[in-house]
């Protein structure tokens, strides 16, 4: 670093539901931590740092991470003259944009991050003097920066990976099973994951796959309104939920598993309703690194992970989602595992914190 960070401010409303979205927040927090950097976190709850430290292995702490239940209020509920000035005297702010743009102070490394390809962002109030103070947009995928950035009017971007701790699935001790994975929160929020598809295509196949199982795992505020009735679709059939893993069971999960997959956007018009894609797909990430060969689903951010038949599969029907998984299982279709591990690299938490002080030190050169 030029210049030791001292003060770093964090905010996101998307919070409540730990997925691959909160885990990129979090993997920035924890780069500001590992500044030694005093952090305000804009949330009205300091037992999400416990939450967070558990569902993706984090060991962040709130001796240095001081929770503001008021500045969240304010940013979520107050009005733009009493949000003015909650990011004074930050050396850098990290803001998750729910579609707003927020009012920054024009001397921190201010970075407004979409993780939402929203299709009308709010410009209303202030548009130009707010655009100005922020330094970068950022997106978590070329997916997203297509649907938002010709809305900025090509203010500066840039699209930095979801990042993925490649290193910690390397292990030669966990032998591969007849596991097909999918990994996805079960709340059918704003984009649904899409767990009823799989189930439906597992029980049309699993006459032929009879050693095979099916694992959903996720995370859920409410078991009974979104994980109880795809249990009733799934009675029956070798098919086995994992409701809010902690990060080592997740990950001997990602181990174990032979096959994962993920239909999220499955159904959906990219173009009435980008929202509803996967914007990125860090789980498809994981599976790489963990040697999981992918048969996800063609749209959103995915194909910026897998290049048909190089490093995974694409379908783009339901039957073709069943055809490649039975080719799969049956050998027909061949992958090098360590050719699938190496392709994850590109997406490792290293690169995203070089990203991050990159941006950093060209801020201090500049001031």
């Amino acid at each position: 670093m030029t210049k030791s960070m001292k003060k770093a401010a964090f905010f996101s409303p998307y919070l409540d539901t730990l997925g691959g979205g909160e885990r990129y927040f979090f993997t920035a927090l924890s780069w500001a931590y590992k500044q030694d950097a005093k952090i305000d976190l804009f949330w009205p709850e300091g037992k999400i740092i416990d939450q967070a430290n558990k569902r993706f292995g984090f060991k962040l702490s709130l001796n240095r991470i001081k929770p503001s239940a008021s500045a969240y209020a304010l940013l979520t509920q107050g009005s733009f003259w009493e949000r003015t000035g909650i990011f004074d005297g930050y050396d850098f702010v990290f803001f998750v944009s729910d579609g707003s743009i927020p009012f920054l102070h024009p001397k921190s490394l201010n970075l407004v991050h979409f993780q939402v390809p929203f299709t009308k962002v709010n410009k209303s109030f202030f548009w130009f003097i707010k655009k100005k103070r922020i330094d970068y947009f950022v997106y978590n995928s070329k997916f997203t920066q297509k649907i938002i950035q010709p809305q900025l009017n090509n203010s500066p971007s840039i699209v930095i990976y979801p990042p993925v701790d490649t290193a910690s699935f390397h292990t030669n001790s966990v032998k591969k099973e007849k596991i097909i994975l999918a990994v996805g929160r079960f709340d059918q929020t704003m984009q649904a994951k899409r767990q009823d598809i799989l189930i439906s295509t597992f029980k049309q196949i699993s006459h032929q796959i009879p050693q095979w199982k099916l694992v959903l795992a996720g995370g859920t505020t409410n078991t009974k309104a979104w994980v109880d009735p795809l249990k009733k679709q799934a009675s029956g059939y070798p098919i086995e939920f994992a409701v809010n893993p902690s990060w080592q069971t997740l990950k001997q999960l990602y181990l174990s598993a032979s096959i994962f997959w993920h239909a999220a956007g499955f159904g959906i018009d990219p173009a009435k309703h980008p929202e509803k894609m996967e914007h990125f797909g860090i789980t498809t990430v994981e599976a790489l690194a963990a040697g999981c060969i992918p048969i996800v689903y063609n749209g959103g951010g995915l194909p910026e992970i897998i290049i048909h038949r190089q490093n995974g599969l694409l379908f783009p029907t339901k039957q073709q989602l069943a055809n490649l998984t039975l080719s799969t299982v049956n050998k027909q279709t061949h992958f090098d595992l360590s050719y699938l591990i190496q392709s994850a690299q590109q997406f490792d938490q290293v690169n995203f914190y070089a990203s991050l002080d990159s941006l950093y030190e060209k801020h201090q050169k500049q001031k």
